[in-house]
């Protein structure tokens, strides 16, 4: 087993950093994903611990559970980010972050930005060889003689001369803060050196000489610029911004969530390169790896409601923050020598915890919303709750001076638990979200889809607009005045449900045209038009993550009937730009699927070419111009029969029901285009 572990060891650096790697993406994966049932898990567990520090006569509950107002979401939201704030800084507090350290990196944090980073440095040297004798298990042998009675039994050992090479390993990392680019004048949060020896049957080198980690980094200015000056929690959300949607969709908590995802994953990285790349040098051991976890230990982030409030104006009150030190006693060797001779004595780690940060923040009357003192027992239950378990965790790892001891074990579980912080966070806004979602979904019955927001947009517009103004569905007969149809021109809509209906347009029409319109067929010919023109517009709906919809224009003509369809575009005031023209006869179902292509708004169209060079611009406009004027999609409808009579001199009408002679016409000018 030992040697398959040193022969892993001796993997290339870039495998172990792709098995990293692949490791921390899991597990990122794993975390940002949003699990209803383990969610409520955290939250019960996370109950039942507030309420052994909450007054007896309150009983938190989900918001699900409490009947309470659109407002007190965004009170919730605020009182989250509060607690996840102060959960942040006492875990700080605990890593090393002292009041004259607080008040240094709040002094950085007014014009700078800070930036917490933790740095690793491993060295690997070639200490000593070691010789030693490895004597085999005794082999006794009977051997009989011919001369003399009996047998004699002789015993015999190999014994092997063994030369073990020893190497001293050597790992030292810190977490420190600093401003802007100043790295020199960092403010030190923890650091250790730990030194382990490797010993292996070659003289290779079981790790490389030196390897300096890359720094994981994490900007905490957010952090810093939500404390004020007299250690308060100020965070409040503008619902006077447009920005403004929901307690969840806002400016503020965007920038919440965003710091706290930086923050888990910086987490992490941490946890990960310990558990990962440093803690197997350190082979083997009897130390219990698993028991560093954040079980017992108390979330303040909880999404509660009070399920029987009572009327109250209430706004907290400044609460000056302090540093408390503690000791705990844990077992350490003296000078690294526990191993030869067994001796221990007992030192002390200090244990740092600040209390609460203010929180400020009102609560109307006959609020739900868990009252900001609340939130100090809820704070000082976690604090209690850390040094609870780092005080088993002292029991179980000694302070030796190797690799795997109580400091790391106890950095380990503030990693955790500030991770814990950071997904507690999360979770707990993307909750109120996806409970305000829900609860419109049960308000209106039903998933609203784009169809059903067209649907209740046609209503709208019924009610809004004049029967003659609304909008109305693209569907035209072909049809002579005074005469039956001769088919039906329409533009149809088809969205996921692959149902298809006819689009809704708004409608300018002029019954004759004063200008003609031409398009050319050929270098030599145009032709000019005039007759109805109807010009449209429409306003098609989609939500995020839903494909565009199908537009199909759709040509149908009757037994006997035809007409020609000609698609292209709109080239100017009296140009008709042809792209394609199909004769559609007799019960002819024609189905052309439209290629809608978006153009950038007005607005998106100066923000784009806002920082282009002025010939660029020049260009974009023209280009843009030539968009505007020549995508206009065009149909033009050209009925047959009419243009027979005029080309043969008939009379009108008179090819009306001389439904045989039209037939072999036809026939006459498709197969053999006489002119």
């Amino acid at each position: 087993a030992r040697e398959s572990e040193r022969e892993r060891e001796r993997e290339p650096e870039s495998q172990r950093e792709s098995q990293r790697e692949r490791f921390c993406e899991l597990e990122g994966r794993m975390t940002e994903a949003y699990n209803d049932l383990e969610f409520r898990n955290r939250v019960e567990k996370g109950l039942e611990q507030a309420k052994r520090a909450l007054h007896i006569a309150k009983k938190p509950k989900l918001p699900e559970d409490v009947h309470h107002d659109y407002k007190d979401k965004f009170l919730l939201a605020e009182q989250l980010s509060c607690l996840a704030i102060s959960g942040g800084l006492n875990t700080l507090s605990t890593l090393g972050l002292t009041d004259d350290k607080m008040a240094q990196l709040q002094g950085w944090a007014d014009q700078h930005t800070v930036t917490l980073r933790f740095h690793a440095e491993e060295r690997c040297t070639f200490d000593r060889e070691e010789k030693r004798k490895v004597e085999s298990a005794k082999h006794v042998t009977e051997v009989s003689h011919s001369f003399l009675p009996g047998k004699s039994k002789i015993s015999s050992k190999t014994v092997t001369k063994v030369t073990d090479y020893i190497w001293k390993f050597e790992v030292q990392h810190s977490i420190v803060a600093y401003k802007g680019v100043d790295e020199k004048n960092a403010v030190v949060f923890q650091g250790r050196q730990g030194v382990y020896e490797i010993k292996t049957s070659t003289k290779t080198a079981p790790r490389k000489d030196v390897v300096i980690r890359p720094h994981l980094e994490v900007d905490i200015t957010w952090l810093l610029n939500s404390i004020q000056d007299d250690l308060n929690v100020g965070f409040l959300i503008n619902r006077e911004k447009e920005s403004c949607h929901t307690p969840r969709r806002n400016d503020q908590v965007n920038e919440a969530l965003n710091f706290f995802a930086e923050f888990r994953t910086w987490c992490n990285h941490i946890h990960n390169y310990f558990i990962v790349t440093l803690f197997p040098v350190q082979s083997p051991h009897n130390f219990d790896l698993h028991s560093i976890n954040t079980d017992g230990v108390m979330n303040p982030v909880l999404p509660v409601f009070e399920a029987e409030g009572k009327g109250r104006e209430f706004q907290m009150k400044s609460v000056q923050g302090s540093i408390r030190d503690e000791e705990v006693e844990v077992e350490c060797d003296e000078a690294g020598k526990a191993e030869e001779d067994g001796s221990s004595s007992t030192a002390c780690v200090t244990l740092r915890s600040s209390v609460l940060c203010g929180i400020e923040f009102m609560i109307s009357d006959e609020s739900p919303v868990l009252p900001a003192d609340y939130a100090n027992p809820i704070l000082e239950e976690q604090k209690r709750s850390i040094r609870e378990k780092m005080r088993e965790l002292a029991k179980m790892f000694k302070l030796d001076g190797k690799i795997i001891t109580v400091v790391e074990a106890h950095l380990l579980l503030l990693i955790l638990h500030a991770r814990d912080i950071c997904n507690g966070y999360i979770h707990s806004i993307n909750y109120i979200e996806d409970l305000l979602r829900r609860q419109l979904v049960q308000a209106v019955g039903k998933e609203v889809n784009a169809a059903d927001f067209a649907d209740y947009m046609n209503f709208h517009h019924r009610k809004l607009y004049q029967h003659d103004l609304g909008p109305s569905p693209f569907c035209y007969a072909v049809r002579r005045p005074g005469h039956y149809p001769e088919g039906i021109l329409s533009l149809t809509k088809s969205g996921d449900g692959g149902l298809s209906e006819p689009l809704q347009t708004f409608t300018r029409s002029m019954e004759e045209a004063t200008h003609p319109m031409s398009f050319s067929i050929n270098a030599a010919t145009k032709l000019f038009f005039r007759g109805e023109r109807h010009l449209h517009a429409c306003m098609l709906h989609k939500f995020s993550g839903m494909a565009e919809p199908t537009i199909t224009l759709e040509g149908r003509t009757r037994q006997f009937s035809s007409f020609i369809l000609v698609v292209g575009s709109i080239g100017g005031v009296d140009l008709f730009l042809p792209k394609a023209a199909m004769i559609v006869q007799n019960k002819d179902h024609l189905k052309i699927p439209l290629l809608l292509e978006q153009i950038p708004t007005a607005k998106e169209f100066r923000d784009a070419i806002q920082s282009l060079s002025p010939e660029q611009q020049r260009f974009a406009k023209a280009y843009r111009a030539m968009q505007l004027e020549s995508t206009l999609f065009g149909v033009l409808v050209i009925q047959i029969k009419p243009q027979l009579e005029v080309l043969l001199k008939l009379p009108h009408d008179s090819l009306t029901k001389e439904i045989k002679l039209t037939q072999q016409l036809m026939s006459l000018f498709v197969e053999y285009q006489i002119p």
